[in-house]
């Protein structure tokens, strides 16, 4: 009887562990495809996050918060997805999870699953959009605010 108690506690302690992983983040978007054409924005969740538009969205967030781009329903092997600056360079990428290193205070977190990041001052000037890197039609766009240069401004 014990050992069972102790078995349930650790895998309750385990299942929990992951849960917190999974929600380690401020707000998170759930993208799916619409076939080939395009990425439908749904389960929006959490502080500091927004989206317009169902399909070709844009997704609004605030920067200091980290967030989530979950990909978990979607065969990332065939449909990796990209997070890219203005320039249309990769900054995070499914192909490549090593890259986005280089943003401090970034720290990304690629997967299978999605990519999940913080959005940092310096990444809010860069950061522009998304897309599948083998269908370039699945785009979609993001825009970042400054939640205190708002309240600043509520305050005057």
């Amino acid at each position: 009887m014990m050992k069972t108690a102790i078995m349930v506690c650790m895998l309750l302690f385990v299942a929990l562990s992951g849960a917190a992983q999974e929600f380690a983040a401020d707000g998170s978007v759930r993208l799916t495809n619409i076939s080939t054409d395009s990425w439908r924005l749904d389960q929006v969740e959490g502080d500091g996050i927004t989206v317009t538009g169902a399909h070709q969205g844009r997704v609004v967030l605030a920067i200091g918060h980290r967030y989530h781009f979950d990909l978990s329903d979607i065969d990332s092997e065939h449909m990796p997805i990209v997070i890219r600056d203005i320039a249309g360079r990769p900054i995070f990428s499914q192909e490549n999870p090593d890259q986005g290193a280089d943003w401090e205070g970034s720290d990304p977190e690629i997967s299978d699953d999605g990519i999940t990041f913080t959005l940092t001052e310096s990444l809010a000037e860069a950061i522009s959009g998304f897309r599948a890197t083998t269908y370039p039609a699945m785009h979609g766009f993001i825009a970042t605010y400054d939640p205190e240069a708002i309240t600043e401004q509520e305050a005057e």
